[in-house]
């Protein structure tokens, strides 16, 4: 189940549409996210140096599935993103520009932290732009 959750993710982001902004494709993700029942969607566009960890505070509401995804710009080589919670962590360890963070319904309240961190650039950059996105649904207590 998990990994066809993420199959679709990813064949839906190959179809979004490259030659816009990275913020246009990111927006266009979303909105097939949400057009498919992710009711609880946001996102956050960023500018990240270099191997210079970006931590943001993150309070989810309880039982609520989903996804934390990240979009790195044209010169992201390798971004990571990490949950932080009380008791636990995930961190995609995929060296990739498109991390997927699948969050469990047990989890979501109690994650406290997100860091995002480039951890390579081609072409020499310094700094390079990023969208950080999440697509939550609640899930009825029963069902977990």
């Amino acid at each position: 189940m998990k990994l066809s959750i993420l199959c679709l993710c990813l064949a839906l982001f190959q179809a979004t549409p490259v030659d816009g902004s990275l913020y246009e494709d990111a927006l266009a993700f979303l909105s097939t996210l949400y057009s498919q029942g992710w009711t609880g969607c946001a996102i956050l566009p960023l500018e990240l140096s270099l191997m210079e960890p970006c931590t943001l505070s993150m309070y989810l509401p309880d039982m609520a599935g989903g996804f934390i995804i990240g979009m790195g710009g044209n010169d992201m080589l390798d971004l990571e993103l990490e949950i932080v919670g009380e008791g636990f962590s995930i961190r995609d360890a995929l060296p990739d520009d498109f991390p997927i963070l699948e969050i469990s319904p047990l989890e979501s309240g109690r994650i406290r932290y997100l860091v995002i961190t480039a951890l390579d650039m081609i072409h020499g950059s310094r700094e390079e732009d990023a969208v950080i996105m999440w697509a939550l649904s609640p899930v009825l207590p029963d069902s977990v």
